[in-house]
Order: structure tokens, then sequence, then C-alpha cells
């Protein structure tokens, strides 16, 4: 729902409001932490929301079969499963890492999406 409504179109085009999904999904990753370690379901249902909001934002525009948290959940199960074995115990916190890559991206796109609005 979050997704139709910020990005509003089923095609790609550079200029929609994508930096305004993808920070979003970076907060409700990064808020997850704290309510999950309070044993608070809000964790699970912020985590959930950002991983929907994900899958539909790639499904909008790609008309993807297979949703993106489906596969690469499979793979950040076993991250950090793998991190977990190398630096002990990592927990909940290990959401921060794809909440501030997920932040990051948010902050390029916003960046380039300024310099081709001054550009035009």
């Amino acid at each position: 729902m979050l997704s139709g409504f910020l990005i509003q179109d089923s095609t790609l085009q550079l200029g929609r409001r994508y930096g305004v999904a993808l920070l979003l999904e970076s907060l409700l990753l990064c808020a997850a932490v704290p309510l999950l370690y309070r044993d608070n379901s809000f964790g699970i249902y912020s985590a959930s929301c950002a991983c929907g909001l994900q899958n539909a934002m790639v499904s909008t525009y790609s008309g993807a079969v297979v949703r993106t948290t489906h596969l690469s959940g499979m793979f950040t199960d076993l991250g950090i499963f793998l991190g977990h074995a190398i630096r002990g115990l990592l927990g909940y916190a290990s959401l921060f890492i794809p909440g501030g890559l997920t932040a990051l991206t948010s902050i390029a796109y916003g960046l380039y999406d300024i310099r081709k609005s001054r550009n035009a």
C-alpha cells in the first residue's frame, strides 16, 4: 500500500519518490531493533512492513514473479548465522546493516534527483 501511494506507477522512471520509500524502509528497519530487544511485537511488524515495502517497490516496476525478500531472505539468514559464528551473537542489531545501506541508497537517489532537477 505504501509503495503504491508513494511511487504511484508500475514502471521504473527516475524522478519518482523512490528515495522517500527507501528512507521509510530504512527507518522501519532501524526502528525494529530496539522494539525487538524489548520483545515488543511492533518490532516484527516494523521489519515486516519494511520487507513488504521493498517487495512492492521491486515488483511494481519489474513485474517480478519471485519477490526480492523471498530470495534474499535465505541469504540474509545465512549471513546472520555466519556473522554469529564469526563474531559471536549479533542479534537484532544486524538489521542496522540493511537499514544503513537503504538509507545511503535513499540519500544517493535524493542527491541524484536534486542534481537532475537543477540541470533540467
